[in-house]
């Protein structure tokens, strides 16, 4: 009943983000209403990769902790793989780079060994390596292993293998390669018209697409031509890079102005009270209206759909910038802010 991975894949290779999200919400709510483990915990990694596609980090980090708590207190075997290998997206996408290098450390894969169920979690490990700039170590770990992960039989695997394959190629600088396997990639994700998959690669890929299609045309250049496909499609992609590049300027600058109002709101303290140690995040503020409203942590927690280890972890937060001691000084503080009412 809950996501299947690869559909999740699909989504997050899509823009169709907010689809797989909305599904993954379905699954949470089944979950909560028949009181399912399982799915409760396939809902909440599901979610992960398609909130880290989006931006919504925090969010994703929430999900990654109601999958965890809900493992620890069922003890469930199932899914504690899937559960394990979920945080590294998550730190790869925050550039928690000494969590995934710790992460990667305890990892070990054998040809003799192999597990199927694991193929995710290989790749994930890959691109450690990657964000690590051991190039040749991912290069050789995929070469060693492509044999388990490009199957015509299991096309998205092929797919993320692939899109793996071509950085460590790139990063590698073995340019003569990183053409024909962009090739493959494309006559594979064209059709299905994944967009996604490419624009979460960052410029190295830009880079790649760009070469491939600056080489249209040219002399000795004929097993790596393009077909009109897969050209206009390069072409697609190249666009949406630059339509992308332009929204995340935005997005920051517009992200600033309101990170510079808030600051301002939250340090221009009442008559006979002190200015902020640090200003609050927007989830600090909820949390504490909340805790102005005599809510509990456990209350809180529902209200907000977060942990309860999120909500003390709030609540600490919220202590220490409001420089109190308890909950009921931290309500008394806050009233003399007009903004916090």
């Amino acid at each position: 009943m809950g996501l299947d991975e690869y559909e999740v894949r699909r989504w997050t290779g899509w823009y169709r983000l907010d689809e797989g999200i909305g599904a993954a919400h379905r699954v949470l709510e089944i979950g909560q209403a028949w009181q399912q483990a399982d799915l409760l915990i396939v809902g909440s990694t599901d979610l992960v990769p398609l909130l880290l596609a989006k931006g919504e980090t925090e969010a994703a980090l929430e999900a990654l902790q109601k999958a965890e708590q809900v493992v620890q207190q069922e003890r469930f075997a199932l899914h504690s793989a899937h559960v394990a290998a979920a945080p590294v997206q998550y730190w790869l996408a925050t550039e928690n780079l000494e969590a995934a290098s710790d992460w990667a450390s305890h990892v070990f894969f054998s040809p003799e060994t192999w597990d199927t169920n694991r193929k995710m979690e290989f790749l994930l490990l890959v691109r450690v390596y990657l964000a690590q700039s051991r190039y040749e170590e991912a290069l050789r770990a995929l070469q060693r292993y492509r044999t388990y992960l490009d199957r015509p039989g299991d096309t998205l695997i092929t797919i993320e293998f692939l899109a793996v394959y071509i950085l460590a190629l790139h990063h590698a600088g073995a340019s003569e390669q990183v053409g024909s396997v962009a090739l493959r990639l494309l006559e594979l994700t064209a059709p299905e018209g994944y967009v996604r998959l490419y624009l979460d690669e960052g410029e190295p890929m830009r880079n790649v697409l760009q070469s491939l299609l600056g080489t249209q045309g040219m002399e000795g250049e004929g097993e790596r031509a393009l077909p009109p496909t897969s050209a206009a499609f390069v072409s697609r992609l190249l666009a949406v890079f630059a339509l992308e590049a332009k929204v995340a300027e935005q997005r920051t600058q517009n992200h600033q102005v309101q990170e510079n109002r808030e600051t301002a709101a939250l340090t221009i303290p009442a008559q006979g009270s002190n200015p902020l140690v640090e200003p609050l995040t927007r989830r600090e503020q909820e949390v504490l209206q909340l805790l102005m409203s005599g809510a509990s942590n456990d209350e809180i927690a529902a209200r907000l759909v977060i942990s309860l280890a999120t909500v003390k972890k709030h609540v600490s937060n919220i202590l220490g910038k409001l420089g109190v001691e308890s909950r009921t000084q931290a309500v008394a503080r806050a009233r003399d802010w007009p903004v916090l009412k």
